[in-house]
């Protein structure tokens, strides 16, 4: 029984949220971070407001197996990580070993980058098959241990690639 019942346009949504509201906000087909969309969206109903990047500051045993690893490396490029996992229930968004295979291959030829492949509860054998399918010579990562050493490590990648997951969405905020 809300007065007003804000949402996002139909066109730029893809849950069905309009069909609820009383207000659309549209984009105007312009692209932008899920958050500043969210602040436009407020702004709407007259709430001004900003956001700012939180800051991360990690603790040296969260850095200490990241450097490391990372200074062992061969390769002098950039870092490309490569994050192929998703949750069991998001297995369609998952691309095939042979697919990231072909992308860390392509980045290690034409750019000397040191390629990486993350992997989290589950997801160790698709990270083993995709280091073993590549003809480059690329790295898994080791244990990590803790999602703020994965973001530490996300912080330190010059390029992050991945399906739509937790780990792509912090990679977006280092």
């Amino acid at each position: 029984k809300a007065r007003v019942r804000l949402g996002y346009a139909r066109s730029d949504t893809k849950e069905p949220n309009w069909l609820f509201t009383n207000r659309q906000v549209s984009m105007n087909g312009e692209v932008m971070h899920r958050i500043d969309r969210d602040i436009r969206l407020l702004n709407n109903l007259g709430i001004k407001t900003e956001y700012r990047w939180p800051p991360f500051a990690y603790q040296a045993d969260e850095t200490k197996v990241v450097d490391e690893f990372l200074s062992a490396l061969p390769q002098q490029g950039p870092v490309i990580v490569l994050n192929p996992g998703t949750s069991e229930r998001l297995k369609t968004q998952r691309w095939d070993a042979d697919y990231f295979a072909s992308i860390a291959d392509y980045f290690v030829l034409s750019r000397r980058a040191k390629v990486v492949v993350t992997w989290g509860p589950g997801e160790l054998k698709l990270a083993e098959d995709i280091v073993q399918t590549a003809t480059e010579k690329i790295s898994l990562s080791p244990e990590l241990g803790s999602l703020r050493s994965l973001g530490y490590l996300l912080s330190r990648a010059d390029l992050v690639l991945g399906p739509d997951t937790g780990p792509l969405h912090l990679a977006d905020i280092q």
